[in-house]
């Protein structure tokens, strides 16, 4: 998502950080309220990192039990990823594009 996870400074060339990678990426359009509804059910085990102008989420399951795929099927959360091919194969239909 283009997030600065760490970084050096003038005294020490080298960082160290924690990341998670139990993630899934999601695209906002149609999934607002499902969003909704996981962070209601989840709280503090589900993080969703928006960074704001690009229209998609991360989706960080911080749960030992559901890993962040799990949540997104159990909430049927559009992947990023399928809502492109969605959106490029809706416009590759005779007279989407013009």
């Amino acid at each position: 998502m283009g997030r600065v996870v760490a970084t050096t400074t003038n005294y020490f060339n080298f960082i160290t950080a924690t990341v998670n990678l139990d993630y899934e990426l999601a695209h906002l359009d149609g999934n607002w309220g499902k969003l909704r509804a996981l962070k209601n059910k989840y709280g503090p085990e589900v993080t969703i990192y928006d960074p704001g102008k690009i229209g998609s989420v991360m989706i960080i399951s911080e749960s030992d039990s559901v890993s962040a795929q799990d949540m997104v099927k159990e909430f049927d959360i559009e992947l990023l990823d399928h809502y492109f091919d969605r959106s490029r194969a809706f416009r590759l239909r005779k007279g989407n594009m013009k």
